[in-house]
């Protein structure tokens, strides 16, 4: 089994956002990033190499007592509904969808938000198939690697990684 898992910022340029979404800079996040949705049928799509993907976010239902809902769907097929147990006051680090069995190879993750209720996407981790790592560690790509272990072993958030 492969524990190693990257991080994928809600900014990389990977992650493709339809319309509805609005990034913010947010002091107590990975990267000091979120990005958003309070529109229902807003969607985002993430191409990626592996075997498991989790996605992670804030959540602020306080504001309006909107409960969140959001699809996750991969590759067409496996479908998860996100709905928190209730609603709460802002919360960092919510794991929204954690999918770890994919077969190893290429994968499309696509998020649709099912209510008007806002959405924070705050990061990716993607768990890479044996050659990905390989990879990975030879190309130019290591010195973001290189930060997000930094930030993992420095963050007052450490251990979240399990």
């Amino acid at each position: 089994m492969n524990d190693t898992r990257f991080f994928v910022d809600d900014r990389d340029s990977r992650i493709q956002y339809g319309d509805g979404w609005t990034p913010i800079d947010s002091n107590n996040t990975f990267m000091h990033t979120l990005t958003g949705s309070g529109a229902a049928g807003s969607s985002l799509s993430f191409t990626f190499e592996g075997t498991g993907i989790s996605v992670y976010g804030a959540l602020n239902q306080s504001v309006n007592r909107e409960v969140v809902q959001a699809n996750f769907v991969i590759d067409n097929q496996s479908s998860f509904t996100f709905s928190p147990p209730s609603p709460s006051s802002f919360t960092l680090n919510n794991l929204y969808f954690n999918e770890t069995n994919l077969e190893p190879g290429n994968h499309t993750m696509e998020v649709r938000t099912l209510t008007d209720a806002t959405i924070w996407i705050d990061y990716l981790l993607v768990t890479p198939t044996n050659e990905t790592v390989l990879a990975s560690l030879n190309s130019t790509t290591s010195t973001s690697f290189s930060y997000a272990l930094f930030y993992y072993f420095t963050s007052p958030r450490a251990g979240f990684i399990q």
